[in-house]
């Protein structure tokens, strides 16, 4: 392994074999559904696990690690190698950038520890998560993994819409946003997540569809570096938005992410989005 590593927390969703292949340490929150309390784990992203908290009515909670656990991480890799970038996200309920910072602050060991606010969660965080070790993987140091990741996140997006404005508002998803929501009867609206905060979107032209607003915010890139389909595997809207991805933009067989708990614990178990990373002309 280099002299720098990456380490993340679970609300990135990083597929568990690229983490492996990668050296990405990731930090698992806690789901707490009613009275149990686990760790969050790849297992949980699945359509069968959102069905089951449907069925049993149970709304998924996400803990924070605590800074011990960041601690624990940053001491084992302070051993290991000069530099630790650590990716996490700022807002929210949970907030572990908050405590990974903490912990790096407590650090006293050789390795110099990074910690960066992604402003993202899911598959947008872990986006940027990879790119970040594979860079390291490939001989990049610390402050150039950093620019890295500082670059990325402006060219980053998260939009999606979900079956019920409700849950966002319950959750706290929406909590550091000023704007209004749209009014009532005008169908479901699209969201995005910028600088880390969870807005409506009211800049489209289109009136359609929340399907077809979707498929018009991907429009409005000229270049696509990477799209990702975003979703919960219970939206029935998910093969007309893929259909309709192919007819207007020629998009094809889009890699797909289902999300997990820590997102349901958001936004509720039916959304559907995509992350975008916009290459440069």
């Amino acid at each position: 392994m280099g002299q720098v590593r990456v380490v993340t927390d679970s609300a990135a969703e990083v597929d568990p074999a690229v983490a492996e292949e990668l050296g990405i340490v990731v930090v698992p929150l806690q789901v707490r559904m009613g009275e149990s309390t686990v760790a969050e784990t790849a297992e949980m992203r699945t359509a069968a696990f959102h069905e089951a908290t449907l069925r049993d009515r149970l709304m998924p909670q996400a803990v924070c690690p605590p800074s011990r656990a960041f601690r624990e991480v940053y001491a084992e890799l302070s051993r290991e190698v000069d530099e630790v970038v650590s990716i996490h996200v700022a807002t929210f309920p949970c907030n572990t950038f908050r405590a990974a910072a903490e912990a790096a602050g407590a650090i006293l060991g050789r390795a110099r520890i990074e910690v960066i606010d992604s402003t993202f969660m899911s598959a947008a965080m872990g986006t940027i998560v990879v790119e970040a070790a594979r860079a390291a993987r490939d001989g990049a140091d610390g402050p150039e993994v950093v620019r890295l990741v500082r670059g990325l996140v402006p060219h980053t997006y998260l939009a999606f819409f979900v079956d019920s404005v409700g849950v966002l508002k319950r959750s706290g998803a929406l909590k550091y946003s000023e704007q209004p929501l749209p009014a009532a009867g005008s169908g479901k609206p699209l969201f995005v997540m910028e600088d880390g905060i969870i807005t409506p979107q009211f800049r489209m032209r289109n009136k359609g569809s929340a399907v077809e607003r979707l498929v018009e915010f991907v429009g409005e890139f000229l270049i696509l570096k990477r799209l990702v389909v975003w979703h919960s595997g219970l939206v029935p809207e998910l093969k007309e938005f893929k259909d309709l991805l192919g007819e207007s933009l020629q998009v094809q067989n889009p890699p797909e992410h289902i999300y997990g708990p820590s997102v349901s614990a958001l936004l509720g178990p039916k959304a559907l989005g995509v992350v975008v990373v916009e290459g440069e002309a």
